[in-house]
């Protein structure tokens, strides 16, 4: 669970069941715009297939507070959003992920770690 920070009502939680077999796994995404009053399933985690994702992680921007990644790290995907959960966008990456670092001054550079190799890849998230 994260809350968005001073100033801001937004909260964040990820849900996830820890099953042995992929098949068995999933992962719920909830937003709370309120202080946590209410909270909104978030939806729109579909892989290409229209499958929906397992997220297993998600990252904070220390630069910008509305800005987060979400890690789909079986299905070689992430998803950002840099409105706090009101608009997503899912970007396929060629590895699988493992874990991220966030630039201390620019939102949108990612570091990013592949968990097959233990590759370094420099991400610079473009966003609609």
């Amino acid at each position: 669970m994260h809350w968005a920070g001073k100033n801001s009502p937004e909260i964040i939680s990820l849900a996830r069941n820890r099953k042995l077999s992929r098949r068995n796994q999933s992962s719920d995404v909830y937003i709370s715009h309120n202080y946590g009053k209410t909270f909104n399933r978030i939806t729109d985690f579909k892989l290409k297939d229209g499958s929906p994702a397992i997220i297993s992680t998600f990252y904070i921007s220390p630069v910008v507070n509305s800005f987060y990644i979400f890690v789909a790290e079986n299905s070689n995907c992430i998803f950002i959003t840099k409105d706090t959960g009101n608009n997503f966008q899912r970007i396929d990456l060629n590895f699988k992920p493992k874990q991220f670092l966030l630039h201390p001054t620019v939102p949108n550079f990612v570091l990013a770690s592949s968990s097959i190799k233990y590759d370094l890849f420099m991400i610079f998230l473009y966003w609609n």
